[in-house]
């Protein structure tokens, strides 16, 4: 069974392949079946190193620590993750065999050769791949294999959007059924005096709180009491913000609008928006207030202190603004291909018939069984030893190669010289 995993130098190319199998009669430690195809727990423990350097990588703790309770639990959870995931890509590999999808030797040879680029080059990789203990041909190998899967998926998903894109008219009908969930649609101002600093962190100085706080309930009643208009307000803070963008200063900021605690002060148009875009404290608020009106109160979030004027409110789908109907019919749309296109994979998981084995080979009823069944920090040990054992293979038969090439370079200057050393003699006796 081939590694899934392939790394080429940190941050320069890593690349992980949730997708094996193997045709044939049952491999040693069969874990599943997808059709014809079997999957091993060596597959699916390759994938589970890769999580576990990655979470190493990212955040320097193992998530996956099974000598502790919520450890094995997260371990079985990200193995059983895996594991669907390589049942999911060898389903879709063969649904892309029932729609004719090929991908050209062309266009995967193309592509590694891209990557080879990108990588620093030939001799960059080979020199990368050596330390690693992989040679070259098994490299391109496993480069074509997940070329080959990448584009397949990709034509694949282009094939399905082009057959399974819903109607305008099975769009308008889900919007009817589920209108509820996209009502009331609000369209609201804000000026927000931040209680953020310049790193997003919440102060926590009280005072320059409450002096914030005090700064914000002046304006709120200069604008309720018609002394200073809200949108005379809220267009001095938008312009000077905007003018600091387009004209930053020469230390780098712009003289951006701030309150007098030195946070941000902020004047922005929502837009339309529905009950579950803003935070709950925001949008009670909102629902309280009647269109084209102010907010009485300040309305306290995580974020700092807003004066809000809601500009309209819609209870019908045909009050809603065109621009709101259209990013909503987006996400219908998006929704249902989305549906369509899990009903063809589960589909095509059933005509598969997929079958789960324990460590004995024998077939269990569901894939927790299966993946509980197996020893995985033993199938590491084995996989371990076979990786050094196939480094020092490969690093003899480099080293053979390379002083092959050194006798027969060896073997052709000889043979260079012999043949210039016959012909200057054959010159003189001419000569002479």
């Amino acid at each position: 069974m081939k590694n899934k995993i392939i790394k080429i130098a940190a941050g320069i190319m890593t690349l992980s392949l949730i997708l094996t199998g193997c045709g044939g009669s049952k491999p040693k430690n069969a874990i599943a079946k997808v059709g014809d195809k079997y999957i091993t727990a060596e597959d699916v423990n390759t994938n589970f190193q890769g999580a576990v350097s990655q979470q190493m990588m990212y955040t320097g703790v193992n998530p996956f620590d099974e000598s502790t309770e919520e450890g094995k639990e997260a371990a079985l959870n990200q193995r059983k993750e895996i594991l669907e995931g390589l049942i999911f890509n060898e389903t879709a590999l063969k649904l892309a065999e029932s729609k004719k999808i090929n991908i050209e030797e062309e266009e995967v040879e193309k592509a590694i050769d891209d990557q080879v680029e990108q990588a620093g080059g030939k001799e960059a990789v080979n020199e990368m791949l050596k330390a690693q203990g992989m040679t070259e041909e098994e490299f391109r190998e496993e480069m074509k294999e997940y070329f080959n899967i990448q584009m397949t998926f990709s034509k694949l998903q282009e094939k399905l959007e082009e057959e399974l894109t819903p109607s305008d008219k099975e769009i308008d009908k889900k919007l009817e059924e589920d209108k509820d969930n996209y009502l009331p649609v609000y369209n609201a101002d804000h000026i927000l005096y931040s209680t953020k600093d310049d790193t997003n962190e919440t102060i926590t100085d009280e005072a320059e709180i409450a002096k914030i706080k005090e700064e914000a309930q002046a304006v709120l009643e200069q604008v309720n009491s018609g002394e200073v208009s809200f949108q005379d307000k809220f267009d001095e803070i938008k312009n000077k913000n905007d003018a600091s963008m387009e004209n930053p200063s020469e230390e780098g900021e712009g003289e951006i609008a701030k309150t007098v605690g030195n946070t941000a002060l902020l004047a922005q148009p929502l837009g339309d928006f529905g009950e579950e875009a803003m935070v709950e404290t925001f949008t009670e608020a909102v629902k309280k207030m009647e269109p084209e009106t102010i907010n009485s109160e300040l309305v306290e979030t995580e974020f700092g202190y807003h004066i809000i004027r809601l500009n309209s409110k819609a209870t019908e789908i045909s009050e809603a603004s065109e621009d709101y109907l259209k990013n909503v019919k987006a996400q219908i749309s998006t929704n249902l291909l989305n549906e369509k296109i899990n009903e063809e994979i589960e589909k095509e998981e059933k005509a598969l018939k997929i079958k789960y084995y324990d460590k004995d080979g024998k077939e269990v009823d569901d894939m927790e069984k299966a993946l509980k069944s197996f020893d995985f920090n033993k199938i590491s040990e084995e996989q371990a030893k076979e990786a050094e054992e196939k480094a020092k293979k490969n690093e003899k038969s480099t080293e053979a190669k390379e002083e092959e090439k050194s006798t027969e370079s060896t073997e052709q200057s000889s043979t260079e010289n012999t043949a210039e050393t016959t012909e200057s003699t054959e010159n003189t006796e001419k000569s002479e």
